[in-house]
């Protein structure tokens, strides 16, 4: 089975693109473990705790990224760089144990997979 890399670059709210996102990762992770999963400039923004999706009317759908490492599935990247434009340091509560990289070692992680899907 090949490896699939989810790369998730938008923002959680605002468009359905992600939602659809975690929701094929969900499908594909039925079948494989062999997945991981990269959050690319705003996209780190689904793994950030205690958001307050409910002040703009809407559904806060990314703490199904939390059911992953209970079905094995561990592999969660960013790269330091865009956290540290955000504003947001390592310390921060994510709902994941996420594994920050520096760019070069980031790019070679996206590489080793198979299927690479961005949402």
């Amino acid at each position: 089975m090949k490896k699939t890399a989810f790369l998730f670059s938008q923002p959680p709210f605002g468009n359905f693109l992600s939602k659809d996102g975690l929701d094929i990762a969900l499908a594909v992770s039925l079948i494989t473990n062999k997945t991981g999963f990269f959050f690319i400039g705003d996209g780190i923004f689904h793994l950030i705790k205690n958001k307050k999706s409910k002040n703009i009317l809407l559904f806060d759908y990314t703490t199904k990224f939390s059911i992953f490492p209970m079905c094995g599935i561990d592999e969660f990247y960013s790269c330091e760089n865009y956290l540290k434009d955000r504003g947001i340091n390592k310390d921060y509560s994510f709902l994941v144990n996420l594994i920050l990289l520096d760019q070069l070692s980031f790019k070679k992680k996206i590489d080793s997979f198979d299927c690479i899907l961005n949402f």
